[in-house]
Order: structure tokens, then C-alpha cells, then sequence
């Protein structure tokens, strides 16, 4: 259908194809079709469109205006048009709710630490 339509623009990745952290790194925005790929491309900071009828698709992220549900093209082309518009790829649609940009890398970071300095102190004995 792409290629019909010569839009060169538009990948379409299969199963087994690249991870979505390597997918996050060569796109502007991501639509799929009922896929928990939608939600890890949340978190790696991606706009999200789900590609289905309204109310059909039970999403955290729809229901918390994190990504969007379109099952109109023409509402898709103008979603996308305005996504591409007013991109920030600096910030992470998922801080939207509280979750931290790097929150896994920090957390490892802060527990090392923990441990560093736990080690450091000698036994611990409860008071």
C-alpha cells in the first residue's frame, strides 16, 4: 500500500523486525494497531497513534491523553500534520504522568549508591 501510494515516508515494521528503542531513534511518530509497541514507544519519548474504531481499544495511554485514537485517515493526516508541527522530541509524553525521563537508569544509580554506602558504614545493626 505504501508503495502504491509512494510514500517512501512510511516504514512498515513486521514482527521480529528492530526493537522499539531502535525504532524510537529513526522516527517522528509511531502508529500501530492494538500493539503494546504503542506503549514502549511512549516511553522512549515517541508520539503515539493508535489506528483504530473509537472505544474499541481499552489503553491506558488513550484513556490518559498520552497517545491518540484515530480511525479516520483524513483525522490521521491532520493528527499527524499537527504532531509534526509542534514535535519535542526533549520531552517525554510519559513525564505526563509522573514517570521520569531515565527512571530505570536513576533508580540503578541511587541503589548503587545505597549499597556504596552501606558497605562503607560497616554492619548494620537495627536499633
Amino acid at each position: 500500500m505504501t508503495r502504491e501510494e509512494k510514500a517512501d515516508n512510511i516504514k512498515i515494521i513486521d514482527k521480529g523486525g528492530p526493537s522499539t528503542a531502535e525504532i524510537a531513534t529513526i522516527t517522528n511518530i509511531l502508529c500501530c494497531h492494538k500493539s503494546s509497541v504503542g506503549i514502549q514507544a511512549l516511553y522512549a519519548g515517541l508520539p503515539v497513534v493508535y489506528v483504530v474504531k473509537k472505544g474499541e481499544l481499552n489503553n491506558f495511554a488513550i484513556k490518559q491523553g498520552l497517545a491518540l485514537e484515530i480511525e479516520d485517515s483524513s483525522e490521521l493526516i491532520e493528527a499527524i500534520k499537527r504532531i509534526l508541527s509542534t514535535a519535542n522530541r526533549n520531552q517525554s509524553p510519559v513525564k505526563d504522568i509522573g514517570i521520569p525521563k531515565d527512571a530505570t537508569k536513576n533508580i540503578v544509580k541511587r541503589i548503587k549508591e545505597l549499597l556504596t554506602n552501606e558497605r562503607g558504614s560497616g554492619p548494620h545493626r537495627p536499633s
